[in-house]
């Protein structure tokens, strides 16, 4: 139950927020984008039964995951960088731009919120109620596969799954390895700034 709420939650929220803004660089459509998925993966939560929000919020890394986490933020944005860049170059095309907002609200609703949200709703909730059916290494897949299309259906497309599935397999690693949330939302953040920076 769950895993269907998380994938049709995920289906609904994308659409609600594509019909409040449009266009993919709008501000607008970030903030909404990560609460409707935050509120996503409180609902399944909610129907993971008890003990089902600490399962999926660990949070008690060891400290040498939380030293890993920005150089696997900076290994999935080099990997992003360099696929983009191809599919750029073979298609004559060039990214949009994001919203000229002030850095600081750019890294909060670009950077952070999207790190936290998508995190707990793909390796927290999805990752919890997966292991109660799948191998570690099929929920390492689906919840990857969940990543990429989350993104690819935020106004990218299909050729923005590759690199957003690798990212995915790069996060999942650390909360695979790690136990925890922290390290992957951590070098989800640096993704993203790095992202937002390098822009």
């Amino acid at each position: 139950m769950a895993i269907a709420l998380v994938f049709v939650g995920t289906l609904l929220a994308l659409v609600f927020a594509w019909l409040i803004a449009p266009e993919p660089g709008e501000l607008a459509r970030a903030l909404v984008r990560s609460a409707l998925l935050a509120a996503v993966a409180l609902a399944a939560t909610l129907t993971l039964g008890p003990g089902a929000w600490r399962a999926s919020t660990p949070l008690a890394p060891a400290p040498r995951w939380l030293a890993l986490a920005p150089l696997a933020g900076l290994l999935s944005f080099a990997v992003s960088v360099g696929y983009v860049r191809l599919v750029e170059h073979l298609a004559g095309t060039e990214p949009p731009p994001l919203a000229p907002d002030a850095l600081p609200v750019l890294l909060l609703a670009w950077a952070l919120l999207p790190a936290l949200a998508e995190e707990w709703l793909c390796r927290g909730v999805l990752w919890t109620a997966s292991l109660r059916a799948l191998s570690p290494s099929a929920t390492l897949l689906l919840t990857s596969a969940l990543f990429a299309i989350l993104h690819g259906l935020n106004g990218a497309d299909v050729l923005e799954y590759p690199h957003r599935f690798a990212a995915g397999l790069v996060f999942g690693f650390l909360r695979l390895r790690s136990a925890s949330l922290l390290p992957g939302m951590l070098a989800h953040a640096c993704h993203n700034a790095l992202a937002i920076l390098t822009e």
